[in-house]
Formats: C-alpha cells, sequence, structure tokens
C-alpha cells in the first residue's frame, strides 16, 4: 500500500476516500504545478493572436484547449455551440486526439466548418489564449484542469462543468460559470451570458486571476511535497490541503 496519497484536489481526495483507493490518513490534496507565467492578456496580445489565427479584432470568440478524447466530450462542446446559435461567434479548439476526425465529421454535418475550428495540437497555446473572449470546458469528469488555471492566469472568463476539482477554481458568479456535465444547452446558455455581459464577464475573469495567487506555483508545489515526504518519514498523517475554492471563501 502506497504511504501517502496525493489528489489534484479536494474532491479528487474525497473520491479516492470514498472509492476506498487510500485511507484518509494517507491521503492529501496539492494542486498541479501549472506556469502560472503565462502574461495577462492586453489588447495587443488579443490583437495579436487573432492575427495569427486569421480572426478579426471585432469577432467573438470562444475556445477551449485539450485532448480530443471522450474526457473532453468534443460533441457536446460541438451541441453547446449549435444551441448557442450564433454566426458571429467562432469557436476553437486546440489539441489533438482520438475524436479528431469524428468531431470534424460532426461539425461538417452540422454545416459549421467555417465557425468550429479545430486546430490540432500547437506549441504556441499561451499566445493564442488572448484571442478567446470566453474559456469553455465541456469534459465529463477531470481531476483540475491546468488549461482552466491558464485561462484565469490569461484573464479569460470561463465557463465549465461542474466535475471533479474544476468548482474549487471555479466559483459560480464570482469566478466563473459552471453548469452540469452532460448539458449541452446549459452550457451554450452559460457562454452567451458571458458574450452578452462582458463587463460581469471581465468581472468575474479579474477574481479568478486574484484568487490563484501563488497556488500552483512550482515552488509551493516544491514545498508541498517536501512536507509530505517528512511527514511520511515521521510517520504522521498529513492535513487535508483545504481546496482552493474553500480557501477563496475563508
Amino acid at each position: 500500500m502506497t504511504d501517502r496519497f496525493l489528489a489534484v484536489g479536494g474532491a479528487v481526495a474525497a473520491e479516492a476516500i470514498r472509492l476506498k483507493i487510500a485511507p484518509a490518513e494517507r491521503v492529501r490534496a496539492i494542486a498541479s504545478a501549472i506556469d502560472l507565467d503565462i502574461p495577462k492578456a492586453t489588447q495587443s496580445s488579443r490583437a495579436l493572436a487573432r492575427r495569427r489565427l486569421g480572426l478579426s479584432d471585432d469577432s467573438l470568440v470562444v475556445g477551449t484547449v485539450g485532448r480530443l478524447a471522450p474526457q473532453k466530450a468534443p460533441a457536446d462542446m460541438v451541441a453547446a455551440f449549435e444551441a448557442l446559435g450564433r454566426t458571429d461567434v467562432a469557436f476553437i479548439w486546440i489539441g489533438d486526439g482520438p475524436l479528431a476526425e469524428a468531431t470534424r465529421a460532426l461539425v461538417a454535418r452540422k454545416g459549421m466548418e467555417d465557425r468550429f475550428v479545430l486546430l490540432g495540437e500547437r506549441d504556441d497555446v499561451a499566445t493564442l489564449l488572448p484571442a478567446l473572449d470566453v474559456f469553455a470546458l465541456a469534459s465529463h469528469y477531470e481531476g483540475l484542469p491546468c488549461s482552466v488555471v491558464e485561462a484565469m492566469t490569461c484573464g479569460i472568463p470561463v465557463v465549465a462543468t461542474a466535475v471533479n476539482a474544476v468548482p474549487e477554481v471555479v466559483i459560480p458568479g464570482r469566478t466563473g460559470l459552471l453548469v452540469p456535465p452532460g448539458e449541452p444547452a446549459l452550457l451554450g446558455k452559460a457562454v452567451g451570458y458571458l458574450l452578452d455581459h462582458p463587463n460581469e464577464a471581465m468581472r468575474m475573469a479579474q477574481a479568478a486571476r486574484t484568487q490563484l495567487g501563488d497556488r500552483f506555483h512550482p515552488a509551493v508545489l516544491g514545498r508541498d511535497l517536501e512536507e509530505t515526504y517528512e511527514l511520511a518519514l515521521n510517520g504522521s498523517s498529513p492535513a487535508m490541503t483545504p481546496p482552493l475554492g474553500m480557501v477563496a471563501h475563508a
């Protein structure tokens, strides 16, 4: 049996305990290390990102970053975009995966090839994020997705599904909007709300960026890991690190 079980969030830790993967006294929630050096989006970085993507400055752009795989529910994202029902909005998906061809075929059947664009794998994600007006996540399950934290760091408003540890960073009405997984119509409605209320969207984005602080900085992860190893060597039980959302509410 493992001496310590590390989970990326409080909800994941609770799930591990519920499934008896590890006893509670051996479980600790420690955030993943995420690149927090992503600069906050500015008008100039937004314009540059859009030029690289062939988008106009006055376009409305929604996007996501992730593998085209069942976990990320690309069909739900296509359905959400269809439910949004707006021809003035473009969607970009950055990432590749086993569902790439199926997703491309689905988009073609819906007649949305010119507005729902699959960019494939990119090594310039940080420079493309500023192009987005809204970041959307349709996942059916997650740990704590780095892409959501990176979007928040960039100052992009977030709509996400309320799965696993996602609600620990996306606090409804404060740092973003949440919808149930498997409900693409609600996801599309939430995206539309942020597009129609840009001031409120930016208020949430700013609050999200502020709440992150240095929680995901590699130095913080290193400190937490070192403490966990010391506790294991000393035979002590780890204290459950509070989920970020709980800290934000404190």
